[in-house]
């Protein structure tokens, strides 16, 4: 979790901000210039990635300098909240500590790159927590707010914009090869993905239809495909999705738990949109140990469909 502090470079946008801090607390009663030259300052470190996107074309290089905001607004919204803690009410002063132990547990997951596509609201309230401190700080020149505000806002209009049109965080996804489809599934409507993904899923969906009960249990390999919520049918095993960073059992043990749940169909999609090779050693490994009590007994496009042996009930 500590690895995201690490960046030697915190270190300069960190002294930047707070030279500009203190640059605005002790102009606050004299020349307005420098209270809105301390106020730039302040301003800076978020800056940089709207500033980086004229400096360099690689998507990945410019998702790291919007991503590198996390740490630094952390560690000063921190900051500011111990300095104002006198003058803040009791809710006004839980709500960072909060929002601070959600995100910093959130990074345990997938640390700073992996963890944070869902969690940018989490960045807007502490944003305001900040501007909040601030507004405590420097009450006599609340105007000196105003750039740091601004700045904060379009960094994340236009950084984040092109940060969500590169598709950057979900570039283990293949998405970009084939000809765009859409499904013909209603529960699915609406949803288009380029390849043969869409129509190779609802031959799976109608096949399960066909041929398997609603009642029986069915263990779906890796996992990546909606498959619960396009056949409302309900997940009779306690794990959805088999990577590590979700699943927390060996094969041997997912073996035992099929037993005991009564898992009666096996389903493995050989084909991943999850282009991560430790997945698709994972996925071997696991069907590989299933295969004890499963045979197969359909190959269809891109899935394979194993039946418990009658001897394994």
């Amino acid at each position: 979790m500590l690895q995201i502090y690490e960046d030697k470079s915190q270190l300069l946008w960190i002294g930047i901000f707070i030279t500009g801090l203190v640059g605005s607390w002790l102009s606050r009663k004299r020349s307005q210039w420098i209270s809105l030259g301390s106020a730039l300052i302040m301003s800076a470190p978020f800056a940089w990635p709207m500033i980086y996107l004229f400096y360099d074309q690689d998507s990945s290089e410019r998702a790291e300098r919007l991503l590198a905001l996390w740490p630094l607004i952390l560690i000063i919204s921190l900051v500011l909240t111990i300095l104002t803690m006198k003058q803040r009410r009791v809710r006004s002063l839980i709500l960072p500590f909060v929002l601070l132990a959600t995100i910093n547990g959130a990074f345990m997951s997938q640390q700073l790159w992996g963890s944070t596509y869902a969690l940018w609201p989490l960045f807007i309230i502490l944003s305001a927590e900040i501007i909040v401190s601030l507004s405590i700080l420097l009450k006599e020149r609340l105007w000196t707010l105003l750039p740091l505000t601004v700045t904060i806002v379009l960094s994340l209009l236009i950084s984040g914009a092109f940060y969500i049109r590169s598709h950057e965080r979900l570039d283990y996804a293949n998405l970009d090869e084939g000809v765009l489809t859409k499904s013909t599934l209603p529960q699915l409507k609406g949803m288009a993905t380029r390849g043969a993904w869409l129509p190779n899923f609802e031959e799976l969906v109608r096949y399960t239809e066909r041929e398997i009960p609603r009642d029986n249990g069915i263990l779906i390999i890796p996992g990546e495909d909606l498959f619960y919520y396009t056949t409302g049918r309900r997940p009779l095993f306690p794990v959805l999705s088999f990577d590590h960073t979700v699943n927390p059992y060996s094969p041997q043990e997912i073996l035992k738990l099929a037993r005991d749940r009564n898992i009666r169909w096996l389903i493995v999609k050989q084909d991943l949109q999850d282009e991560d090779e430790e997945l698709e050693k994972e996925r071997d490994a696991l069907t590989e140990a299933l295969e004890e009590d499963f045979e197969q007994v359909e190959s269809l496009k891109n899935y394979d469909v194993y039946r418990r042996t009658e001897t394994k009930r």
